[in-house]
């Protein structure tokens, strides 16, 4: 009878600690999908700043830049696109397409150098820089709660559990070669 009480005691705790696993676990899914979804908000009102300034910069570059019209078409197509985007990951996805092409229309602006001289490039570029620093802060924030949200659904044996709650790896927003180096902005003046 002793025995047969401590074996249910046994059985009882370890039911007991299970659940409270499984809760954890959950509560700290939630916390940092909240995290990661307050995080890209907060980087997305810096995003919709960069891509209402995103026409200036390629009217400015219209005038110049006459062979590099489907760098820029790429560039106005992708913020478009931004806009219409469905959840964080589709807008996580599009705008590391349109941190690219954006490197590709920097390459592209280093032919040019009565394009780097003219004045409405020169200010839009001073507004895309202040932004790019404020952004590269927030894509710090996003992407550091992105990879800590990755790496719990990841771990065993925590992944048997999130799979039963839809959790799903989250997209990191990628850092643009070009920002990899010196520059912080895209679009550097030199």
């Amino acid at each position: 009878m002793v025995s047969d009480m401590v074996l249910y005691s046994v059985i009882g705790f370890i039911v007991l600690a299970v659940i409270l696993y499984i809760i954890g676990v959950y509560n700290s899914v939630v916390r940092l999908t909240r995290t990661i979804d307050k995080n890209f908000a907060n980087l997305e009102s810096f995003l919709k700043q960069r891509h209402d300034e995103i026409p200036k910069l390629v009217n400015a570059c219209e005038a110049y830049m006459q062979h590099e019209r489907g760098t820029l078409e790429e560039v106005v197509r992708l913020r478009g696109s931004f806009d219409r985007a469905a959840g964080s990951n589709e807008k996580v996805n599009i705008e590391n397409r349109l941190n690219s092409a954006l490197g590709k229309l920097n390459i592209s602006v280093e032919a040019y150098p009565e394009l780097k001289a003219s004045g409405s490039f020169a200010h839009s570029m001073q507004r895309f820089t202040e932004l790019e620093t404020a952004i590269n802060d927030q894509r710090q924030l996003f992407n550091d709660s992105v990879t800590q949200h990755n790496i719990l659904i990841r771990e065993f044996p925590a992944l048997l559990i999130v799979g039963a709650i839809g959790a799903n790896l989250r997209e990191l927003l990628e850092i643009p070669k070009e920002q990899q180096t010196d520059n912080l902005a895209p679009f550097a003046l030199k």
